[in-house]
C-alpha cells in the first residue's frame, strides 16, 4: 500500500511542476525557485571553489541542527529516564539528529566532487 502512495506522490508531483513553473503565485514562485550556491563556471559549469562553498554551507547546516538536537536531548536529561517529559523532548531530539545526517552526506559528497571536479571546458572567444 505504501508503495502505491509514493507512486501516487510522484505522479501528483510531476504533473504538478511544470504548473508551479508558469504560476506567478509567491508561493508557487517559492517552491520552484532553485536556492543555494549557482555555479560560476563558463556555460554554468560547477568549479571547485563552487563545490566548497557548497559544502561549507551543508555543514553549517549541519552543525546548527546537530547543536539544536544536542540542546533539546540536554533539557530531556533534566527528568527522570521514562518520564513523559523526557520521552517527549527525546523524540525530537532523536529526529532532528537523524535530519541532520542529510546535510553531513551532502557535505560528503560536495567535498567529494570537490576533490574530482575536472577543469571547465574554455569556450571559444568569436568576437576577434
Amino acid at each position: 500500500m505504501g508503495l502505491y502512495i509514493i507512486a501516487i506522490g510522484f505522479v501528483v508531483a510531476s504533473a504538478l511542476l511544470p504548473r508551479l513553473r508558469r504560476s506567478e503565485h509567491p508561493w508557487a514562485v517559492a517552491l520552484v525557485r532553485s536556492y543555494g550556491v549557482r555555479p560560476s563556471g563558463p556555460n554554468g559549469s560547477w568549479l571547485r571553489p563552487d563545490h566548497l562553498r557548497s559544502a561549507l554551507g551543508h555543514g553549517v547546516a549541519f552543525a546548527i541542527l546537530v547543536g539544536v538536537a544536542l540542546t533539546i536531548m540536554g533539557l530531556a536529561d533534566r527528568w527522570q529516564n521514562g518520564s513523559t517529559m523526557n520521552m517527549a523532548l527525546s523524540f525530537p531530539g532523536l529526529i532532528v539528529f537523524f535530519i541532520a545526517l542529510v546535510p553531513l552526506w551532502l557535505t560528503g559528497r560536495d567535498l567529494l566532487r570537490a576533490a574530482l571536479v575536472r577543469p571547465a571546458a574554455r569556450v571559444p572567444d568569436h568576437s576577434a
